[in-house]
């Protein structure tokens, strides 16, 4: 009878049940607040506002890429060791333009992208980076607007040292 006793007089947080049932709804909670944090803290800038405007972008695209083939550019670039330097080698039908435009686009991070004017000297065009490309996958991209607007693109993973050979007939 006294075992019966201490049962009734005991408060209920003294018993592990009432524990054990709330410990699911609990962990629930917690998960949920800590997903909305991280959504909110972590904003992927994966969608565009203007898609109208960018589709429109797309369809001039098409068309440089279809412009590259037909003067039948290739290119190399190469990042240095430092991973600052950059050299690009080009071969095309016509003379070499003066100024080409290098475009390294981080697939998920905006702010991780790379707009290089490349300029012409001793064959090869050439530019230094303000910071070391980061080891990983870009979209690398390779463009002139003079005298006919072309473009190359390709995804590789570059880095210090890297190296990506981009040709207009597999673009």
């Amino acid at each position: 009878m006294s075992s019966q006793q201490a049962l009734k007089h005991e408060a209920w947080y003294q018993h592990r049940w009432p524990w054990l049932l709330a410990a699911g709804p609990a962990v629930a909670v917690i998960a949920g607040i800590a997903t909305f944090w991280l959504a909110f803290k972590s904003d992927d800038g994966l969608v565009v506002d203007d898609y109208y405007v960018r589709g429109k972008e797309v369809a001039k695209d098409i068309h440089r890429i279809e412009a590259a083939r037909s003067l039948g550019v290739d290119a190399q670039v190469m990042i240095g060791a430092d991973g600052k330097d950059l050299r690009v080698m080009l071969t095309m039908k016509q003379a070499l333009p003066s100024q080409l435009l290098l475009r390294l686009a981080h697939p998920t991070r905006s702010e991780h992208d790379k707009l290089v004017p490349l300029t012409l000297k001793n064959g090869f065009y050439s530019a230094t980076l303000d910071s070391p490309l980061a080891q990983q996958k870009w979209l690398v991209s390779l463009e002139s607007s003079q005298p006919s607007p072309w473009r190359l693109s390709t995804q590789a993973a570059l880095g210090a040292g890297g190296f990506v050979s981009i040709r207009s007939s597999t673009t």
